[in-house]
C-alpha cells in the first residue's frame, strides 16, 4: 500500500515512476489511474473511504453481446430476456435455452 499512496502523492517522482511504469507492469496507465483514485479515496480516511465514488471506468461483460445487440435492434423481448436485457429474478443463459429447444426437437424425432 505504501507504493500506491506514493504514486498517488507524486506520480512523476523517480521512485513512483519506477514502480507504476516498470516494464513488468501490463498496463501502466491503468495502474496509475487506480493509484490516483485510491489516493483520493484515502484522503477521506479509513472510516469514510467507502463513500468515495470512483471515476474509473468499470468493465462489465455482457451476456452474449452480439445476441444482445440483435435482440435490442429487433426489439425481441423473448430474445432480450434470454440474454439479460430485461429485469429477471435470476440471470438467464441463452445457451441453456437453445440446448433445451434442441433436446426437445431431438426427442420429437
Amino acid at each position: 500500500m505504501p507504493e500506491v499512496l506514493r504514486v498517488a502523492a507524486e506520480p512523476l517522482s523517480e521512485n513512483a515512476l519506477s514502480w507504476w511504469a516498470a516494464d513488468s507492469v501490463d498496463d501502466p496507465f491503468q495502474l496509475l489511474g487506480a493509484c490516483l483514485e485510491f489516493g483520493e479515496a484515502a484522503k477521506l480516511g479509513a472510516a469514510r473511504m467507502h463513500e468515495y465514488e470512483t471515476r474509473l471506468p468499470i468493465h462489465m461483460d455482457g451476456s452474449c453481446n452480439g445476441l444482445q445487440h440483435y435482440a435490442a435492434l429487433g426489439r425481441d423481448v423473448e430474445g432480450g430476456t434470454k440474454v439479460n436485457l430485461t429485469p429477471s429474478e435470476r440471470p438467464q443463459d441463452v445457451y441453456i435455452a437453445v440446448a433445451e429447444r434442441v433436446a426437445a426437437a431431438v426427442a420429437r424425432d
